[in-house]
């Protein structure tokens, strides 16, 4: 079936007024899509990838370590995607987070975060100085949001759930730079998603001007003066990009188009400037940076970068008189005897398990939180941002997903680690301790990952292995060459499955 049979009327009119060789762009909607993947470098190098697996083909250009594939790469489907040595992401959508640049140690904001592709971007760009908060108002999604920075083991990321208006109310002016990938008309998935297409209009389009516009200004509210916002949609339309910056432009003079350069444009082959007409000024032409799947390897992405030149704040707005004075307490270790009991027991468990673990030799005491029955290591930034405390402490219409990393939790006086705290080991960690985890192969890691309990004497590690030496109904990591895939319990010459049964592979 021909594109025009399927697409829209109304959207063929538009595209046939906005875009340049027109019958070119609709017949690349009936293309196969573009399929790509990021390195994760926070855990490996883009070489042991290319060395272990198939189908990998040429790099993305704008993204280091991302590369295309073709359909014999297994995606989500191999032991090192559980390991979160990649990410599955479409190449023009790792161009945002590249146009926003983030620098290590920067407080940044990603307000519409799920389900994690820039987030966990963003999170490996500023390093463990940094602190990024990931944000995103829609439930269904949040739980992907939470896995993948898990997955990728990031520990300087807040997950909230809140309004963007509200963390504004919050947080006035307390970010370096803000990433908005603002819910769209989503008519650059056409291709990858065609089961979209029945619901696209002109009233969707209308819609998410309408809620565009409303998060645009809780992204310059969060934005300090000098810092960086860049506004991306996953949609071709000028009404989403160009016009909606146009006139939000009109009315907020604290904020200016920030051009590329001519340096930074040539990072993006096959990328095009902005749509010009008369509501759009040459600047926010140069400020623009878009993909065409019939001009580029990708699916369609629209980024428009913005810098903010003055404050936004009105005389005396701190933002924390906004915040009940209750909540508003530095952190601190609690002195019952039963979180020192609990704290007591957390600290045998890592001795114990993860001697030699980076992560949790720097300042662990200062920034361990207690939930309930649950642990966390907070952000090596949030200790210095005051105001960021407060989240962990409650506010209003703020709901708290994740604060750093999830240690794990106290079950009938026994700590019971997190599947996250498994992932967030280095490979480094692990070499370290060549005798406190498990080594799998590929193929026992599927096994492993299909939820199966193993016997050592099928192991090719074997019975002999030193895990087993003293070990008897501990729990201990689990390994596919010296990356962690999770946590087992050793027992009776067996390894006791404790992959989380939602993650586990389907085996057929």
């Amino acid at each position: 079936m021909s594109p025009e049979h399927r697409l829209p009327l109304e959207f063929l009119e538009r595209v046939r007024l906005e875009v340049e060789d027109p019958e070119a762009f609709i017949a690349s909607l009936n293309a196969q899509p573009v399929k790509s993947f990021r390195t994760n470098l926070y855990k490996t190098e883009p070489t042991f990838l290319l060395q272990t697996m198939s189908g990998i083909q040429e790099s993305v250009p704008w993204q280091e370590g991302a590369f295309y594939v073709d359909e014999t790469f297994l995606m989500g489907r191999h032991p090192y995607h559980a390991a979160g040595l990649y990410y599955i992401q479409e190449a023009s959508a790792m161009a945002p987070v590249v146009v926003l640049d983030p620098k290590p140690g920067e407080r940044i904001i990603d307000l519409a975060a799920a389900p994690g592709g820039k987030s966990t971007q963003i999170a490996e760009r500023i390093g463990a100085e940094g602190l990024l908060v990931a944000n995103d108002i829609d439930p269904g999604r949040l739980d992907a949001l939470t896995q993948n920075i898990e997955r990728l083991g990031f520990l300087n990321v807040l997950i909230t759930q809140a309004e963007p208006g509200t963390l504004a109310t919050y947080w006035p002016e307390m970010f370096d730079r803000v990433l908005l990938d603002a819910p769209c008309s989503s008519e650059g998935v056409f291709r990858k998603q065609p089961e979209t297409i029945p619901y696209w209009s002109s009233k969707v389009v209308e819609r998410s001007c309408k809620s565009q516009r409303l998060l645009l200004e809780a992204a310059v509210g969060l934005l300090k003066p000098g810092g960086r916002l860049v506004y991306a949609t996953c949609t071709f339309g000028r009404a989403e990009n160009e016009a909606m910056i146009a006139r939000f432009l009109q009315e907020h003079s604290e904020i200016e188009p920030e051009p590329l350069t001519a340096e930074e444009r040539a990072r993006f082959p096959g990328s095009e400037k902005g749509l010009l007409d008369a509501s759009v000024s040459p600047a926010i032409r140069e400020a623009t940076v878009r993909f065409w799947p019939h001009r580029s390897k990708t699916e369609g992405q629209a980024m428009i970068r913005l810098k903010k030149v003055a404050s936004s704040k009105k005389s005396g707005d701190t933002g924390l008189q906004k915040m009940p004075k209750a909540q508003f307490t530095s952190f601190a270790i609690g002195e019952k005897a039963s979180h020192r009991e609990a704290i007591a027991i957390l600290h045998r468990f890592l001795e114990e398990t993860l001697p030699d673990s980076t992560i949790l030799k720097d300042r662990l005491t200062s920034r361990i939180w207690q939930k309930n029955d649950r642990f966390y290591l907070l952000p090596k930034a949030l200790l210095s941002f005051p105001e960021g405390l407060n989240v962990i402490t409650g506010l209003p219409r703020i709901t708290l997903r994740r604060a750093g990393l999830l240690l794990g939790e106290i079950r009938k006086g026994r700590f019971v680690p997190a599947h996250a705290l498994a992932l967030a080991q280095t490979s480094q960690d692990l070499r370290n301790m060549p005798g406190g985890h498990v080594p799998l192969t590929v193929e026992e890691a599927y096994r492993y990952l299909s939820g199966h309990t193993l016997w050592f004497h099928d192991l090719a590690c074997g019975r002999e292995h030193t895990v087993l030496t003293g070990h008897e109904g501990r729990t201990v990591l689990v390994s596919l060459d010296h990356f962690p895939l999770g946590w087992g319990k050793i027992s009776d010459g067996q390894l006791k499955n404790h992959y989380p049964k939602g993650l586990r592979f389907l085996t057929t």
